[in-house]
């Protein structure tokens, strides 16, 4: 499953590569919006699922960064794991 956005298409016209997480990866991310984000609430699971998520896109897709698509991504990964990535 490929997210279509016209910030997908402008960055394949400037010859970005672009991975995305696993459909099962972008289903929990979506959910923990509706479910958390959308009520103040961050569970430590989902924590470090996203994290889990962004290691396994460096791990095995070799991606050199990763564009956080929601403003309340930063506020799930804390401070102390966004130090890995950030």
């Amino acid at each position: 499953m490929v997210p279509n956005s016209c910030v997908v298409e402008r960055l394949i016209q400037h010859d970005f590569v672009i991975e995305f997480p696993k459909a099962d990866e972008i289903e929990f991310i979506h959910r923990t919006i509706l479910e958390e984000l959308t009520n103040n609430r961050f569970i430590d699971e989902s924590r470090q699922y996203f994290v889990n998520v962004i290691q396994r896109l460096f791990d095995e897709q070799q991606v050199e960064g990763v564009i956080l698509g929601c403003t309340g991504y930063k506020s799930i990964i804390s401070k102390k794991m966004s130090n890995i990535f950030f």
